[in-house]
């Protein structure tokens, strides 16, 4: 894994991200990202851009759904990274001799779960990509299946929803 160090920093209470973190989250290029920053994009300092600064400045809206699942995505990571910065300080609090609290296991199992919804929700697009050259007229059909049916399955695990036979969904039995 890489070093987080290189792609974000805190600086004022503010998760501060590189110029190559930035293109990686929006799947663009350094050259597109230099291009936004012109165009308001919030630059602190050379290479450096507030995080939530910039997902505000993409504000990427669908009107008939809400949150497009873009925004979805770029909100989980923009929690998940801020998961990641409280974890750190737990861990030095552990370091000079305190305990794992309760609190630390619910962060770390959140960390998990972020992350594996941002790896699922990442799918759809990279299924389109990988399809388009050759089938272009259902690429987009496709990822718009797999986007439904992974936002479905997230929505069951965060309920507890149990498929039934039928496909319909009920809420799983508590023991």
């Amino acid at each position: 894994m890489e070093d987080m160090n290189k792609f974000f920093r805190m600086n004022e209470g503010r998760i501060l991200a590189s110029t190559q973190a930035i293109a990686r989250l929006f799947a663009v290029d350094k050259k597109t990202v230099a291009v936004w920053a012109k165009k308001g994009l919030p630059r602190v300092t050379t290479g450096w851009y507030d995080l939530q600064g910039c997902l505000e400045f993409k504000n990427i809206k669908n009107s008939e759904h809400g949150e497009s699942l873009e925004q979805q995505k770029l909100k989980a990571d923009l929690r998940y990274r801020e998961a990641r910065a409280d974890n750190e300080e737990l861990k030095q609090k552990a370091a000079i001799g305190e305990y794992i609290a309760v609190a630390e296991i619910e962060e770390r199992l959140k960390e998990t779960f972020a992350q594996v919804k941002t790896t699922l929700l990442a799918i759809g697009q990279k299924t389109m990509a990988d399809i388009y050259n050759q089938y272009p007229e259902v690429a987009f059909d496709v990822k718009h299946t797999v986007e439904c049916e992974i936002e479905r399955g997230l929505a069951q695990l965060a309920t507890g929803a149990k498929q039934t036979a039928s496909g319909r969904y009920s809420k799983a039995k508590s023991k």
